[in-house]
C-alpha cells in the first residue's frame, strides 16, 4: 500500500504546485509593487522572473510521471471516460457568453495564457500536441491575459509577434516564454521587448511601427476586454466556443485536459 500512498501525495502536492498563475487577489501582488522584496520562486514567476529552484524541477517532473502513469492506466475505453466529466468539477459554463472569431461551422477553443507565467510554459508541449489531434473542425487561438497590469507588455508582445512573424515561420511565440523561462531574461517593459526583437532580426523602425499601429491598441483591447469577461482568475485558462471554462487543475491533468477539451468541443458540436 505504500507506494500507491507515495502517489496519492505527490498527485496532490503537484496539483498545488502547479494550479496556475493567479491574478491580482493572490499574494504575489504586493512583491510587483515592492520588486525589492525577497521573493519566493512561485512569487518570481509572477513578477516575470522564472523559478530555478531544483525543487520546482522536480515538482514538475514528478506531475509529469504521474500524469503519464494515470492516463495509461485510465485510457482503456475513453469514450466511457467522456461521459464522466462533470460540471462544476472538470468544467464550468460561464455567466457570459465570450465573443468569437471561429469561421462558420467551427467550434473555437481559446487559450487565456501569460508569457511570465511557467505554468503555461509547461503546458505548451500539451497544447501542441492537442493542435495536432484537434481536427479541422476545431479553431485554436491564443489570447494573452491581463488580469494584471503588469501583464500588459507580454501581451504586447505577443502581438507584436503576431504582426512581424504571422505565419509563425521565425517560431517567435517559443522564443519568447523561452526568453523568460529558460534564459532568464527579464522582458518586463517597453525597451527589453524592442530589443528582444531585434534580437531576432528585425529592424528598430519595424519594432517601432508594430507596437505603435492601431491595431495593436485594438487588439491590446480586445484581450482586456476578454480577460475581464471571461471572469478568470488564473492562467493557463481554456474557453471552447466562448461558452465553458475549463484548466489543467480543473481536468486534473495536462494529459486529461485535452480529453476534457474534446468533450466539450463534441458538447458545443451539438448543441
Amino acid at each position: 500500500m505504500k507506494p500507491i500512498l507515495n502517489i496519492s501525495l505527490i498527485t496532490l502536492f503537484s496539483v498545488f504546485t502547479l494550479s496556475a498563475c493567479m491574478q491580482e487577489n493572490d499574494n504575489t501582488t504586493e512583491l510587483i509593487a515592492n520588486p525589492a522584496e525577497e521573493k519566493t520562486p512561485l512569487q518570481q514567476s509572477k513578477s516575470g522572473d522564472t523559478p530555478n529552484t531544483e525543487e520546482q524541477t522536480t515538482n514538475i517532473a514528478q506531475q509529469n510521471e504521474v500524469e503519464e502513469t494515470t492516463d495509461v492506466s485510465s485510457t482503456g475505453d475513453q469514450a466511457s471516460e467522456l461521459e464522466q466529466f462533470i460540471e462544476g468539477q472538470h468544467y464550468r459554463t460561464l455567466n457570459f457568453e465570450l465573443p468569437t472569431e471561429a469561421p462558420a461551422g467551427k467550434i473555437e477553443v481559446t487559450e487565456l495564457f501569460w508569457y511570465g507565467c511557467p505554468h503555461c510554459f509547461h503546458l505548451e508541449p500539451t497544447m501542441k500536441e492537442y493542435q495536432k489531434e484537434k481536427g479541422d473542425h476545431v479553431y485554436f487561438r491564443r489570447v494573452p491575459a491581463t488580469l494584471n497590469p503588469q501583464w500588459e507588455i507580454h501581451a504586447k508582445a505577443f502581438y507584436i509577434m503576431q504582426l512581424l512573424d504571422p505565419d509563425g515561420t521565425k517560431h517567435i511565440h517559443d522564443k519568447i516564454f523561452n526568453a523568460i523561462h529558460k534564459q532568464h531574461r527579464r522582458l518586463r517593459d517597453e525597451e527589453a521587448i524592442k530589443n528582444f526583437f531585434i534580437s531576432q532580426g528585425y529592424t528598430e523602425e519595424e519594432v517601432n511601427n508594430a507596437a505603435n499601429s492601431m491595431e495593436i491598441q485594438a487588439k491590446l483591447k480586445m484581450a482586456t476586454d476578454y480577460s475581464t469577461t471571461s471572469q478568470a482568475t488564473g492562467v493557463p485558462t481554456l474557453i471552447v466556443n466562448g461558452k465553458y471554462m475549463t484548466s489543467p487543475t480543473m481536468a486534473q491533468g495536462a494529459v486529461k485536459l485535452k480529453r476534457v477539451l474534446k468533450f466539450l468541443v463534441d458538447k458545443s458540436t451539438k448543441e
